[in-house]
């Protein structure tokens, strides 16, 4: 699936309304670390959108010690 197709899909629709829905101040965890690439992919272009709308903001960031980030936290704005 690319990007442009996750776009018009019901499961980016359902994401996005989910953060929609969420109450202003409430925290969220995304643990990356139990995902797949694919997952992955699909979340951080919901992430991103959500960002760039001004809906969430990321609060808390934990990285493995290779560096790898494995968990990120978020708040509703």
């Amino acid at each position: 699936m690319t990007k442009v197709e996750f776009l018009k899909s019901k499961e980016y629709r359902d994401r996005m309304n989910e953060i929609k829905n969420y109450s202003e101040g409430f925290e969220f965890v995304i643990l990356l670390y139990n995902m797949t690439k694919k997952q992955r992919c699909k979340m951080r272009i919901v992430i991103q959108d959500a960002i760039r709308e001004g809906l969430i903001e990321p609060t808390q960031i934990r990285v493995s010690l290779s560096g790898n980030i494995t968990e990120v936290k978020y708040r509703r704005l």
